[in-house]
């Protein structure tokens, strides 16, 4: 009888949002205690494989089961729920009647979880001073790039690996038919590609994709960065592996990190001694793939790591590369 109660109290407050309906088709985004509490019960129950709330999604079904469960138990079973804490279990199922009243009105069929609140609001209030509205324009950009220099990135080097990947990339657009997105990923995973050095040489690669994985990327969702730490992981050696996210991924990804990292990894190797002795490339497509190098010096010792570390290329794309 409370619940059908409050359920028809929150209606009657909404009744007059017309505005709501305007939303139909938007993101909608969440800000709060109770809005994060949510999203960590689904995590939970789903065995959610990355330990991240901001940015994470949950749909308006999920909700319905969230609050069916709630409802039938006692405060003291709520506490008990795993991912809520228990000084907000007396609060957490009218917030959620809440949240879903909001979702059905506007016709949001999801939500995406803000980690951020009014405390972070007030820094970059003060961070961006002087900027009208205190907003960056490019988030995605400036939290890859704060991250690379967290770190103390070699800048030069992480530029060379990004304009030959990119090169690559482009030049072999043709086999691999991915567009503006995946290039915005690896141009970001090109910069930040070595900042595990930072923990140690010996396995950076392993280090660096435990640092994307638990940096504070702002922007990206929990699919980009896991794409990211992937391509981080694997831009200097191994065989591609995703099944630790497979929650997350989708099923035409495995090929999509195998693809990126192969050009990310040649061109990592093309500038080994990172000397940016390796101006530029051309490739030329045939049953062989060609990439012809532009150096302003001897670069036979680039060719030849970019030639024994071009595997991945092969397995990932079905056919033999030749690097001259």
């Amino acid at each position: 009888k409370e619940f059908k109660a409050l359920e028809q109290a929150v209606a009657e407050c909404f009744a007059d949002m017309d505005w709501l309906q305007e939303g139909h088709g938007l993101m909608l985004a969440g800000v709060g205690g109770t809005i994060r509490a949510l999203g960590k019960i689904d995590q939970k129950a789903r065995n959610y494989s990355f330990d991240r709330i901001h940015a994470y999604t949950f749909t308006r079904e999920r909700l319905d089961d969230m609050v069916e469960m709630l409802r039938g138990m006692t405060l003291a079973e709520r506490e008990r729920v795993p991912g809520l804490n228990a000084d907000r279990a007396d609060l957490v199922l009218p917030g959620a009647l809440i949240v879903r009243q909001v979702m059905r009105q506007g016709g949001f069929e999801e939500l995406t979880v803000s980690g951020q609140g009014v405390r972070e609001g007030l820094f970059y209030e003060h961070f961006l001073v002087g900027e009208t509205p205190p907003l960056l324009l490019d988030m995605r950009g400036f939290s890859v790039q704060n991250l690379a220099r967290v770190y103390n990135y070699e800048t030069i080097h992480a530029a060379k690996v990004r304009e030959l990947a990119l090169a690559l990339f482009d030049q072999t657009a043709s086999l691999h038919g991915y567009g503006p997105w995946e290039r915005e990923l690896l141009g970001y995973a090109a910069t930040i590609h070595d900042i595990g050095v930072a923990v140690g040489y010996y396995d950076h690669h392993k280090h660096g994709e435990y640092l994307v994985l638990n940096a504070s990327l702002q922007g990206f969702s929990h699919r980009e960065i896991v794409l990211l730490a992937l391509l981080v992981r694997y831009h200097r050696k191994g065989n591609v592996s995703v099944k630790a996210y497979s929650d997350i991924l989708n099923a035409s990804d495995e090929q999509r990190v195998a693809r990126l990292a192969s050009l990310l990894r040649i061109a990592e190797y093309l500038e080994r001694r990172k000397s940016q002795v390796v101006q530029g490339l051309h490739v030329e497509i045939g049953d062989t793939v060609r990439v012809v190098t532009q150096a302003d010096d001897d670069a036979s010792v680039e060719i030849w790591d970019a030639n024994r570390r071009s595997d991945l290329f092969a397995q990932a794309f079905g056919r033999a590369i030749e690097i001259v």
